[in-house]
């Protein structure tokens, strides 16, 4: 909350401007007070100048204090708004709390302690629920940024939850191993995705990013479908949550089969190569 608030007051009464002047003084608020006669004048201020905080009566010469309120929620304004009542306008009050206001006094209860209360209750308020909407909205459009990354790569991504099981399992991991995401999640990794062979290393790596070990590089073969192996070079991480607790066992693999039976066919040729100009050495001796 900033040190000199901007304050809109809303009442045909200049005599009250002046009383509400002097309450706020003797405060513990800081204010710069606008004051508007009218609904007119109210409803123009409020729509071209910023105010933190908006004190309305509810009754006034062109109009009233719910019209006024109507008007700004209905544009989008989400100033905090604190309502003035007199003696026995309960109903009001209720109304008006209904339409959007934050907060109402009686005018006859106005002190320095209740008004300042119920500006800072107000203005926090209203900054906190500004802050959540905020932070609400970076986290939806980091996640859709995540889910279109996992969406397009053209690499494998695997999720697990803590105890192995898929959580995780994008496009191309469907693609590579012929499982269906719908089938692929829930699924304990290690004894349904990898070769039986590997398994207990599998195990080992797991257990140790769990721990805490930092993430590191791996290749490893998995199993498609139908029982064949691929090669994978992959590298794991631990996600956390927001209090630092590990959360996801993330997995991101390159599929490097076709490259290992090229560079496997390369060897065999050069070994071959090797066998027949050592084959001819001799026929020529």
């Amino acid at each position: 909350m900033r040190d000199i608030l901007k304050i809109l007051l809303v009442d045909d009464s200049k005599v009250f401007w002046m009383y509400l002047r002097k309450v706020l003084e003797e405060s513990d608020v800081k204010a710069e007070i606008t004051g508007a006669l009218n609904m007119t004048s109210g409803i123009s201020l409020i729509k071209n100048k910023p105010f933190d905080c908006i004190i309305l009566d509810y009754m006034l010469p062109d109009g009233n204090g719910y019209l006024i309120l109507q008007e700004m929620r209905a544009s989008g304004i989400k100033t905090p708004v604190i309502v003035l009542t007199g003696h026995g306008d309960e109903q009001v009050a209720v109304s008006m709390m209904k339409a959007g206001a934050n907060d109402y006094i009686p005018k006859s209860q106005i002190s320095p302690g209740r008004l300042s209360q119920s500006i800072r209750r107000v203005i926090n308020s209203y900054m906190m629920e500004e802050h959540l909407k905020q932070v609400e909205k970076e986290l939806k459009e980091s996640k859709e940024f995540f889910e279109s990354i996992v969406k397009t790569a053209k690499a494998l991504i695997v999720g697990l939850d803590l105890k192995g099981f898929v959580s995780l399992f994008n496009y191309h991991c469907e693609k590579v191993t012929g499982w269906k995401k719908k089938d692929a999640i829930g699924k304990e990794w290690i004894p349904n995705f990898i070769p039986a062979k590997h398994r207990q290393q599998a195990e080992e790596i797991f257990k140790k990013i769990i721990d805490g070990n930092e993430g590191f590089a791996y290749e490893s073969p998995i199993l498609t479908i139908e029982g064949k192996e691929r090669i994978i070079d992959w590298n794991y991480s631990i996600l956390h949550d927001s209090s630092g607790n590990p959360s996801l066992f993330l997995g991101i693999g390159v599929d490097v089969t076709d490259r290992k039976m090229m560079e496997e066919e390369s060897r065999k040729a050069e070994e071959a190569l090797r066998e027949a100009h050592a084959q001819i050495k001799q026929l020529l001796a």
